[in-house]
């Protein structure tokens, strides 16, 4: 069974990045976030979420790409 925290984090996946940033500094905790960015210019229009550390200081990072989310 996952630990409140995991189950937390694991909801975070998917989200806008502002919007897992502001759930993680709402319940007090540091927020490092990183962009991995592709080898391509990104045609995206959306940051969302892909994975989400616990690093060794207690600082959560948040690794986010650019999606792209409306149809054109």
């Amino acid at each position: 069974m996952k630990s409140f925290e995991a189950a937390f984090f694991d909801s975070l996946l998917g989200l806008p990045h502002d919007e897992a940033q502001s759930r993680l500094l709402s319940r007090g905790f540091a927020v490092k976030s990183e962009l991995l960015e592709p080898r391509k210019p990104p045609l995206g229009d959306t940051l969302r979420v892909i994975g989400v550390r616990l690093l060794e200081d207690g600082v959560v990072k948040l690794i986010y790409a650019n999606f792209r989310t409306k149809v054109v």
